[in-house]
């Protein structure tokens, strides 16, 4: 989830709009983020309607959105042995089945994920293609 340019809006603002940018792109209102940083809230709502303050907000977003999936990609393995100890026959009927559902939905969710992924390669090689063929 890359925005163009990461470097960009890093040059035109300034550390305060870097941080108030950060703030609301981790979830506080504009009065949070103006409190924070030292502004008014209506300096943060006027620097919300310039496009390179709302680039570094995208940037902001997307690195957390990029760390939260790191984080995912770390505790996945254990989360899938915790479903599955659920399943134990020790456990109740209730948590073996709604541990098993979890499973093959998460399942589901992957193979379709990868199903799409060949088709949108698919599209981007044909793509591909026909602008070499104008070329």
């Amino acid at each position: 989830m890359k925005h163009n340019d990461t470097s960009e809006p890093e040059k035109e603002l300034t550390v305060k709009q870097l941080q108030a940018a950060l703030l609301l792109a981790e979830g506080h209102t504009a009065v949070q983020a103006a409190e924070k940083t030292g502004v008014s809230r209506v300096t943060v709502e006027r620097w919300k309607k310039h496009a390179p303050f709302q680039a570094a907000i995208h940037q902001a977003e997307d690195a957390i959105y990029d760390e939260a999936l790191r984080l995912l990609k770390k505790t996945a393995k254990g989360a899938i042995v915790t479903l599955v100890a659920c399943m134990d026959v020790k456990v109740s009927s209730y948590v073996r089945v709604q541990a098993a559902a979890k499973i093959l939905e998460q399942g589901f969710q992957v193979h379709k994920a990868n199903g799409l992924d060949m088709r949108l390669d698919r599209i981007e090689e044909i793509i591909k293609e026909r602008l070499g063929e104008k070329l």
